[in-house]
């Protein structure tokens, strides 16, 4: 009995030696802080919604040298910085009014800190001109492919200063996560402050296929990047049908057209069908992102597009009897039949089959 009593008491301290030395660490473990998350400090405050703002990231001392620092801005995709050393500083452009950020250090081993989340304020700009997506304060062009020629996507072209002229090659601005190139096919895409910001905002529509009478609006930072349908309204098919359940064929954007000083524009549209007709529909804005609900129809003559001359010097589609025709390498006011000086000019009555060429500099004239 006393030999087992003796046995039990030898293993049972045996245990607890043990178990000390297993939780007891070394004099290296003792000097290393496990992981901490980063220290994240706002150094370029008051920021401004587009405007790239600077953060710095650090590991406190003690702590393992991070290989990297991972960032994610609000609902964004995560961003990678190289560290190599405590302290970097980053880089960021802000989306929103109240935006999230969120940083954690990558330890040299690849494990993650915790993270640090911090929530940062930004002023909205100025306004932008009117159908501005670059911030160059000229107006751009932004088109969908491919029936007009281009490939799938959205495409925006920079517009130049003088006489409305464009910067080409065009830009294919359709996110290539979440919503890409073949998602435009068959759209409508006009640009306007439809979030109420000081931003141009994008408006897809769609007029025919499986989304027909669908509409997405999504928010753009007006500085030439991809616009995305995180974060955007979607407007379900049947929001803008009128009473015969027709979609509209055709949407443009029609700012504060009825004077309210609303910050969200209408918009017009032309719906209908070829059997029942078509009406010119005005749909005032209700105060807030796609609130478009009630329209104010006009009828019309069946839609079609009537072509009454061409820039340049070529003349109009016809001479309408008593009016001046074109005349010179550009068209002159008032226009001109034969003779350039409006007070010996003939007037022309013929039709525009009966013009000709004259001169190497393409001139035209009634016959």
């Amino acid at each position: 009995m006393r030999r087992a009593r003796l046995l039990r008491t030898v293993a049972v301290a045996t245990a607890l030696l043990l178990g000390q030395a297993l939780i007891t660490p070394t004099a290296a473990e003792a000097t290393t802080v496990p992981p901490a998350a980063p220290t994240v400090t706002a150094i370029s405050a008051p920021y401004t919604i587009g405007v790239a703002g600077k953060f710095t990231f650090a590991e406190p001392a003690g702590s393992p040298v991070p290989a990297a620092f991972v960032y994610q801005l609000n609902s964004g995709a995560p961003t990678q910085v190289t560290a190599g050393k405590r302290q970097v500083t980053a880089s960021i452009v802000l989306t929103r009014f109240t935006n999230t950020l969120a940083v954690w250090a990558v330890e040299p081993d690849g494990t993650f800190t915790d993270t640090t989340t911090m929530f940062v304020n930004a002023a909205y700009p100025p306004p932008f001109a009117d159908q501005d997506l670059t911030g160059d304060g000229k107006p751009d062009l932004l088109i969908s492919g491919p029936a007009t020629g281009l490939a799938q996507g959205l495409w925006l072209t920079a517009g130049k200063a003088l006489r409305g002229g464009l910067h080409t090659p065009a830009t294919n601005i359709a996110s290539l996560t979440n919503w890409t190139a073949p998602d435009f096919d068959g759209t409508q895409v006009i640009s306007g402050h439809f979030t109420g910001t000081s931003f141009n905002d994008v408006l897809v529509y769609y007029p025919t296929g499986n989304n027909a009478g669908m509409a997405v609006i999504a928010p753009s930072l007006d500085n030439g990047g991809p616009v995305d349908s995180i974060g955007g309204a979607v407007l379900p098919s049947g929001t803008m049908t009128d009473m015969n359940g027709d979609n509209p064929i055709a949407v443009a954007n029609a700012y504060d057209s009825a004077g309210t000083g609303n910050a969200y524009p209408d918009l017009f549209a032309i719906v209908g069908n070829p059997s029942l007709g078509y009406t010119f529909d005005y749909y005032p804005n209700y105060n807030g992102t796609g609130a478009y609900y009630m329209a104010n129809p006009t009828p019309l003559a069946t839609p079609t597009v009537a072509r009454t001359g061409t820039r340049g010097g070529s003349p109009r589609s016809s001479c309408p009897t008593g009016r001046r025709c074109c005349s010179g390498t550009r068209r002159p006011a008032p226009c001109t039949c034969g003779n350039r000086s409006p007070t010996t000019a003939r007037r022309c009555t013929t039709p525009r089959t009966n013009w000709r060429r004259t001169g190497s500099r393409r001139r035209l004239r009634c016959s």
